[in-house]
């Protein structure tokens, strides 16, 4: 197989999971978060925008944990940031997550799977305000780890997220 075609090939797999998402797109809805992938050889990549109903659509996962400034525990409920990446074709990298005040993190997606990192939506069932650090969260079930290691999964949780670029994985 030339490489030609099989660059071609791995360019129609790397989007059809795209194809399907696209078709469903509400356009009427605010944009919550982009995801923007580049293709790795200097072209433009994708670029995916989700609503919260975009984001509702995908699996999610609950939990309850105590968190920074919060004393009691709380619910959250959202995607893990591993199944939004795979639902965009993205298996390793590492990932710029920005927030609106344009503050960011560095995470790797390995990372990001070890500590089940959740775009959180919904805290205590109700969707997140802006005034509660939302609409979207990088939370983890932070009581799940012993405290050195839940002290190093606070440093990669973000809210107020609005875009994750990811950078692919260099061999």
């Amino acid at each position: 197989m030339s490489r030609w075609n099989f660059l071609l090939k791995a360019l129609v797999f790397a989007v059809l999971p795209l194809a399907g998402y696209a078709a469903e797109h509400n356009s009427e809805l605010p944009v919550l978060l982009v995801v923007e992938v580049p293709d790795g050889t200097g072209g433009d990549g994708i670029t995916v925008q989700f609503t919260m109903k975009d984001l509702m659509a995908l699996p999610a996962v609950s939990f309850e944990t105590a968190t920074l400034g919060i004393a009691d525990a709380q619910q959250f409920k959202g995607v893990p940031v591993t199944e939004l990446m795979e639902h965009v074709g993205v298996t390793e990298g590492t990932l710029e997550v920005s927030a609106i005040d344009d503050y960011a993190i560095e995470l790797e997606l390995s990372t990001a799977g070890k500590g089940r990192a959740t775009i959180a939506y919904e805290q205590n069932g109700a969707p997140i305000s802006r005034r509660n650090k939302g609409p979207l969260r990088i939370v983890y079930p932070y009581d799940t780890f012993s405290p050195l290691e839940r002290d190093l999964f606070f440093t990669y949780s973000i809210w107020q997220v609005e875009r994750i670029v990811v950078t692919p994985k260099t061999n």
